[in-house]
């Protein structure tokens, strides 16, 4: 499954627990509801009016980019934050930047299908109580 590639093992180094899996997702399974997530930067020392404009311009704009995706509004919106913004390609925390997270629930407006998910079965944990990481297996194999 893993190849090698100069001495270096590209195996996960985890095992997906489909039971649990499973579990929280049938739970949700008649529920067409979800909860979205979407984000938005302002300066860090923006001004409590400009804040509140470009709070309300940014809700209405993932409002409508979700409606665009057939998901319809079904409960108020939540904003959160400020959060340090950082880089997405470097991580880097970028200076005189704040990150807000807009939250919502949405409906789809069509009915939810089932997709079903091919998981490689080296991936998946068939015990309970399988607690070993690939790098001891393959540790204690050796």
């Amino acid at each position: 499954m893993g190849f090698i590639v100069k001495g270096l093992r590209t195996e996960p180094e985890f095992l997906i627990d489909t039971a649990a899996i499973n579990k929280k997702y049938a739970a949700m399974k008649d529920d067409p509801r979800r909860w979205w997530t979407g984000v938005f930067q302002t300066d860090a020392e923006c001004k409590d009016e400009l804040l509140k404009k470009k709070t309300y311009d940014s809700c209405q704009r993932f409002v409508v980019a979700m409606a665009k995706r057939d998901w319809d509004l079904v409960g108020g919106v939540h904003v959160y934050g400020p959060f340090k913004l950082h880089d997405i390609d470097t991580s880097v925390v970028i200076l005189g930047k704040s990150e807000w997270k807009v939250r919502a629930i949405f409906r789809l407006a069509q009915s939810l299908k089932s997709i079903r998910m091919e998981v490689p079965s080296g991936l998946v944990r068939r015990d309970p109580e399988q607690r070993l990481t690939l790098r001891e297996a393959l540790r204690a194999r050796a």
